[in-house]
């Protein structure tokens, strides 16, 4: 409980409860309904906001790496803004500039093939990223159960399996002008006489 108290998902109140067979304070845990529903609303939308932001990020990056960075001879690792300050202007490419300073009085230097930048395909975290934001979409939307009515050839309905987590939060959500979602304090409710007597 104290977990789903840190998440913002249940509250405890500390209610006198001495004339119904209690001790002096009862610490009783409750969903407040109107945070959690709140709580829920806004994960759900930093989680789509952040699938969102990973794929958009996976689109528009490309990075540039050295060759000696795979082999750990230098930190070659670039963004594409960055790569286009590293051209070099005899050859007119991308090159690393810590193997060319390295290489630069080198008798032995490597030709510069070596050191050339080399763009990464990043088409796996596109797919991850976009796989991970359709994944979440299903299972936040509504399931849907195919049935047949009738003999062969005949039509399928679709009924609803369960409903999906938009359709429910829009179902909570408060109509302007009427009472907010309770709150479900245990006091309010134990002086309106709701809830479980003590065994």
């Amino acid at each position: 409980l104290q977990f789903l108290e840190e998440q913002l998902l249940v509250k405890h109140e500390l209610v006198d409860d001495l004339s119904s067979g209690g001790s002096q304070n009862t610490k009783f845990w409750y969903i407040d309904y109107n945070m959690a529903v709140h709580v829920i609303r806004l994960r759900i939308h930093l989680l789509q906001s952040n699938l969102q932001s990973s794929e958009l990020r996976a689109r528009s990056s490309s990075l540039y790496l050295c060759p000696g960075y795979k082999h750990q001879r230098c930190n070659g690792k670039y963004t594409e803004t960055d790569a286009q300050r590293m051209v070099d202007t005899t050859t007119g490419r991308f090159v690393c500039q810590e193997c060319l300073r390295a290489y630069a009085n080198h008798p032995d230097a490597p030709p510069v093939e070596e050191y050339t930048l080399q763009l990464v395909d990043n088409q796996v975290e596109l797919k991850s990223a976009m796989d991970n934001l359709r994944r979440v979409n299903v299972q936040f939307s509504s399931k849907m159960e195919s049935s047949t009515s009738g003999g062969a050839g005949a039509d399928q309905q679709q009924r609803p399996l369960r409903q999906g987590i938009f359709e429910l939060l829009q179902k909570v959500r408060p109509i302007r002008g009427a009472e907010p979602i309770t709150s479900n304090l245990p006091s309010e409710n134990i002086a309106m006489g709701v809830g479980s007597k003590r065994l």
